[in-house]
């Protein structure tokens, strides 16, 4: 539109790692808590639950849940990279539904000794997780665990 106070300004001149909303570190806590439940849950590699209890699912899953909940400041609107930002909405919100639905499905499970059966459909948690893990490290590879061991 040719009105100007219609347009929302969403900063093309700034720095995109300048003044975010969230940190970097805050990025980085979220991947770490992705990859110690995917690695708890033997989800890496497609493998299903393996041996992991429904407690500590349920922990680990909590964790990401809350650092993705920490992570909801990154909007278009306050976050420099655009594209980016929208698409990390998309799958922050997508991943919260699937950890959201694992749980409710481990709920309605009695035994509480292997989460496999509850979870057999694991397939969309672990795909959300790695792509939200994965998206976060694209963009800011500083916060790929192995870049922090240097």
């Amino acid at each position: 539109m040719l009105n100007g106070d219609n347009v929302i300004p969403l900063w093309p001149d700034r720095d995109c790692d300048e003044d975010l909303p969230v940190s970097i570190a805050d990025l980085g806590g979220a991947v770490d808590a992705i990859g110690r439940c995917l690695d708890a849950a033997d989800l890496e590699e497609g493998a299903g639950f393996g041996g992991m209890t429904v407690t500590s699912f349920l922990l680990h899953a909590g964790v990401v849940e809350q650092r993705l909940e920490e992570l909801a400041a990154i909007t278009v609107t306050t976050w420099p990279d655009v594209r980016w930002a929208l698409h990390f909405a998309s799958l922050r919100v997508r991943t919260l539904a699937a950890i959201r639905d694992s749980a409710a499905a481990l709920s309605a499970v009695r035994s509480y000794s292997t989460p496999s059966r509850a979870l057999a459909g694991s397939a969309p948690l672990g795909g959300a997780l790695r792509e939200v893990r994965d998206l976060i490290i694209q963009r800011y590879p500083q916060t790929s665990p192995v870049c922090r061991r240097r």
